[in-house]
């Protein structure tokens, strides 16, 4: 099976994560060691309840982030499709002049059509 560029990219952050997550590891664990010899057990404690707390917090901010990145990407698509829907009605402007009714009419339809896709889009990113 061929691994694909998005599937590289994520096995890199992953890797990059699990590396990241090794050294911070390594860091409390020395951190922790030295409060032990110290026979600071509570100060370890508060440490690591904060620790907890920060972690849970990046982990929120990081979902949170992703879902700004994806109300991006859908806002851009909306804004393309509807920049393409009026450059659409301005060359059928443009060129139902001298044509018949009947391909006048095709056009009307077709841009009709995609405006209802246009439509049906930005109903699909209000609701997400």
């Amino acid at each position: 099976m061929m691994e694909t560029e998005s599937d590289s990219k994520h096995e890199n952050l992953v890797d990059e994560a699990s590396e990241e997550d090794i050294k911070w590891r390594n860091d409390w664990a020395e951190v922790f060691a030295l409060l032990h010899q110290a026979k600071m057990e509570s100060r370890a404690s508060e440490f690591v309840e904060a620790m907890v707390t920060l972690r849970k917090n990046a982990d929120t901010l990081q979902r949170q982030r992703e879902t700004v990145k994806k109300s991006c990407e859908q806002l851009l698509h909306t804004a393309y499709r509807e920049a393409l829907q009026a450059h659409l009605k301005a060359m059928m402007g443009e060129v139902s002049a001298g044509v018949s009714p009947e391909v006048a009419e095709a056009s009307a339809k077709t841009v009709e059509e995609l405006s209802a896709r246009v439509r049906a889009s930005k109903t699909s990113v209000a609701v997400a």
